[in-house]
């Protein structure tokens, strides 16, 4: 590049009449190859210069785009109906309830056939009238960010009654929430229940560096959107009809409690390895070594036979659970159930 530029300057420019020859070691000579010099460096810094600047452009105009696509999704956390409230009081007032009132109900509540089985086994048939308010009313919603890339919604809770009421659980029930997403793609989150529900705990595997803990139910009250799932058999409607087994809901959360608490949250659970499973019967349960919210779930009930995996993938999502057939609605809240079936996760995230 400099005997380049010394042609440049020196052999290709012609001379001028009477002008002194420069020759190798004269002091024009140096002084013209320092001036080479100078101007080589300048054009190396200012490509340098050049090069920063379109990767700064490049990063800041990446940077605003995952916040315009943040900020997209953000404002769709919580789903309100948009068709008429119905009036459920002579529902409430009967004995038996036919295929149509389920079906009112759980547009009109959120409510599946086994929280409203279970209201109506206990006489609470007027707490009805409660869910369907807590449906239709508008609420103010707020994001919080989890760290640098991860974000979440919450209901601004004005009061305790201001928050939605949760529909009888049993352990076993799965709860699922898609207000968690990184920059604009909903990941979602998803618990266990592992005691009786007056007992108020569920376990999550809730974030890198936390092992798995039990948490107090009544938080999840807060997320705009959540779905509780009990293993079942879902109609197209997603309101579910019938119940499997009871002991295998139950099974399950004993298995999430001795197997999967305070184990190490691990993103790439199930990538890669055999699937945790149940030991021999003579044999003591060996904790997994690493989990998250969806793996740990679906970890439980593939251990009884039960595969939750929705499009059977090597990483389990909480969209792979929410899609899952096997599984029916006890109750949803800020999302659309007539969108919820068998391909719910697609549908509504």
């Amino acid at each position: 590049m400099k005997m380049e530029c010394l042609r440049k300057l020196i052999i290709r420019q012609p001379r001028p009449a009477g002008a002194p020859v420069l020759r190798r070691g004269s002091g024009r000579c140096a002084e013209l190859r320092k001036s080479c010099e100078q101007w080589e460096w300048k054009c190396e810094a200012a490509i340098r210069l050049l090069r920063i600047a379109s990767i700064l452009v490049m990063a800041a105009a990446a940077w605003f785009a995952l916040q315009f696509w943040t900020g997209t999704i953000e404002g769709l956390a919580h789903w309100t109906p948009e068709y008429k409230k119905e009036d459920l009081s002579v529902i409430v007032e009967k004995g038996e309830l036919t295929k149509e009132d389920y079906d009112l109900i759980f547009r009109q509540t959120g409510l599946g056939r086994p929280a409203v089985d279970q209201l109506w086994k206990e006489g609470r048939q007027s707490e009805i009238l409660t869910f369907q308010s807590d449906f239709f009313e508008e609420v103010e919603v707020r994001c919080q960010r989890f760290n640098l890339f991860v974000s979440g919604e919450k209901i601004v809770r004005q009061n305790s009654t201001s928050l939605p009421t949760l529909a009888p659980l049993l352990p076993g029930d799965i709860l699922i929430t898609p207000n968690s997403h990184f920059f604009g793609w909903r990941n979602g989150h998803a618990a266990i229940v592992v005691e009786e529900p007056d007992s108020g705990w569920a376990l999550e595997s809730v974030t890198l560096g936390v092992k798995s803990k039990l948490r107090r139910l009544e938080g999840w009250r807060s997320y705009p959107a959540f779905v509780v799932l009990r293993l079942g058999q879902r109609e197209e409607t997603g309101a579910g009809e019938g119940a499997a087994d009871r002991s295998v809901g139950e099974r399950a959360a004993a298995i999430a409690a001795e197997s999967f608490l305070g184990i190490p949250y691990r993103l790439t659970a199930g990538l890669w390895g055999e699937p945790w499973k149940l030991p021999d019967v003579d044999d003591e349960a060996e904790p997994a070594a690493g989990t998250q919210c969806a793996h740990l779930i679906w970890s439980c009930y593939r251990a009884l036979g039960y595969d939750l995996d929705s499009d059977g993938g090597r990483l389990v999502t909480p969209r792979d659970l929410a899609g899952s057939p096997l599984l029916e609605v006890v109750q949803i809240y800020g999302m659309d159930p007539e969108k919820f079936g068998p391909d719910f996760g697609e549908k509504s995230w």
